[in-house]
This record gives structure tokens, C-alpha cells and sequence, in this order.
């Protein structure tokens, strides 16, 4: 993604440029499904919240950090991650509640200490910016403190349940298809990846349980469904199928694996007997280590490792 272009395209708007291109949202999530808030703001409102991201961006070495693609396991906080809109339905139908004609604009019903997340829309000249932060309000950020504000001479005392508070550090950010995050931790949250994982994990599991060679399969199950770290592992690996298939149709090769020097205690609590996999429930996540096929020899130097992606 071209940060830099964004930054300059949004940097030329002047104040009054700006107004009505600008829209706000309030993000909270209720039983599983979001609800989408759009408030209307003010001229001054839609300036300040435009600097949010221009203030973020401000520096080059942060517009010009490294960008790769999201990875599921491997979180490296040195670079900025990126996915496709449209890779997973769960993240489409979250984007599509920020369309035009999108939001809840009855705000009666609103309950602001659940908002977890506020949403920025800009209408550049010839596309749109989307970007998000962290929300709260003032009375969950101090407890038993006094709030004031020192206008003409006079100290008045400020609602805690009426003061909004907006992270200035911009999380995730989409451009056209492009998603952009800089906290895979808040992307996870914002478009509720934990049911994504869950069904992801289900598919990959289905496709192994076709080949039946683990013995304790459905504790397998159980683990992957209560433990979001393995749910997580075999989303990625629901996302390359012939890694599945090249290693449960040549699963009778994983006895060298074990059986390795240098492997052996990688995958200690493994055994492969009667062209059937079983493993003690300790080692969960070596298992799943092994049957991502993980393991590898170099080609240079010839030495037996594992794949820390995986």
C-alpha cells in the first residue's frame, strides 16, 4: 500500500475542503455481530479527526516501515501486515457496514462504555481512506479523579460519560481492496477473527478427518476448538491445501521424522505405529507443529529443523 500517496493526497485538503468528506464511526460488537454507530460531526470535528491520521504518518521512517502479508502465527511488529478485503467473508461484510447508507444513525440506544473502536471515513478526490483506532470514554480510563475545563475564567466539571477519548495511533487502515494493520492484536478484535479461526479450524479438520490416520482425532478437536493459538496454526494451514494433502498421502514418512536425532525431542509424545498418528495431550502443539509439515532438511547444509512460521 502506498502510504505516502494517501498521506500527500489527504495533507493538500485544506479545513474547508474537508468538510462533509469526513465521517465518523463507533464500533461495538453484541452477541457476535457488530453494531456500527455513525454519528453526525461537526466542521471542526471532521478536521481534527483527519489530523489523527495525519499526525500518525507524520514522520517518514513510519509511512516507509516494511509491509508483508498478514500472517495467522507469526507476529513480526517491525513491519505493517496487509490482506485482502475479500480474502474472508467475515472481513467483507465487517468493511460493508462503512459503505454509504451504512451505520446506525439513531444513537438513543447507544451504550458508549461498550465501544471498543471508532472508524474514520474520508472521501478523497478519487478514492476513499478508512482507518481505525482504539475508543473509550474518560470514565474508564481514570476512576475517583476529578475532571475540569478552565474556560472564561471560570473551572466547570466535565462528564465522565459524556468525554470521548480517540487513540491517536491508527491500527488498521484500507484503501480500495488493501487492508493495512499496524496492531494485528486490534485487527483481530475489530473484525472478530476468533470465529473466522474457529471456522477455518473446522474445514482443515474435516479435510484431515477424511484421512483417517490420527488415533485420538476428536481430542484433536477438542484442543483446536478451546485453544485459540492451535485455531490460529490450522487457519493458516486451511489456507494451503496441498500442504495437507502432500503430507497426510505421505504420512507414513513422518517415522523418519521422529525417529531423527535432531528432531526427537521437537516432537517428543508423538508416535506414528499401525500407519496411525497418536499423541499425548501435552504435547498439543508439537503435533500440530508436525502435521503442518514443518520439518525440513536444508538444502545446503543438510541440517534437520523445523519452520518456526508454522
Amino acid at each position: 500500500m502506498d502510504i505516502n500517496k494517501v498521506y500527500r493526497d489527504l495533507s493538500e485538503l485544506s479545513q474547508e475542503q474537508l468538510n462533509g468528506r469526513v465521517s465518523l464511526y463507533l464500533i461495538r460488537y453484541r452477541s457476535e455481530e457488530p453494531l456500527v454507530y455513525k454519528p453526525e460531526i461537526q466542521e471542526e470535528v471532521q478536521w481534527e479527526l483527519a489530523q489523527i491520521f495525519l499526525d500518525y504518518f507524520k514522520a517518514d521512517k513510519t509511512r516507509n516501515k516494511d509491509q508483508e502479508a498478514y500472517d495467522f502465527v507469526v507476529n513480526n511488529n517491525d513491519v505493517y501486515h496487509l490482506m485482502k478485503k475479500d480474502r474472508y467473508n467475515e472481513i467483507l461484510n465487517m468493511c460493508n457496514n462503512f459503505n454509504d447508507g451504512g451505520g446506525i444513525t439513531d444513537l438513543s440506544n447507544i451504550v458508549m462504555n461498550q465501544i471498543f473502536a471508532y472508524g474514520v471515513k474520508i472521501r478523497l478526490e478519487k478514492y476513499e481512506l478508512m482507518f481505525f483506532g482504539a475508543f473509550s470514554i474518560i470514565s474508564k480510563i481514570k476512576k475517583g479523579k476529578f475532571l475540569g475545563n478552565l474556560n472564561n475564567n471560570e473551572l466547570k466539571a466535565i462528564k465522565r460519560d459524556e468525554t470521548l477519548g480517540f487513540d491517536g495511533n491508527v491500527k488498521v487502515m484500507y484503501v480500495g481492496d488493501e487492508i493495512l494493520t499496524t496492531s494485528t492484536s486490534f485487527f483481530e478484535k475489530l473484525f472478530d477473527l476468533s470465529k473466522l479461526y474457529k471456522d477455518e479450524c473446522k474445514n482443515v479438520l474435516d479435510t484431515i478427518s477424511t484421512y483417517k490416520v490420527i488415533d485420538n482425532f476428536d481430542e484433536l478437536k477438542e484442543h483446536a476448538v478451546n485453544d485459540a493459538r492451535i485455531a490460529k496454526r490450522l487457519t493458516k494451514l486451511n489456507a494451503d491445501p496441498a500442504r495437507v494433502q502432500a503430507f497426510f498421502s505421505n504420512v507414513n514418512r513422518v517415522e523418519k521424522v521422529l525417529k531423527s536425532q535432531a528432531l526427537q525431542e521437537k516432537f517428543e509424545g508423538i508416535e506414528y505405529k499401525e500407519d496411525r498418528l497418536v499423541y499425548k495431550g501435552e504435547h498439543k502443539d508439537k503435533f500440530i507443529t508436525l502435521i503442518m509439515d514443518a520439518a525440513y532438511t536444508s538444502i545446503v547444509g543438510q541440517q534437520e529443523r523445523v519452520d518456526r512460521g508454522f
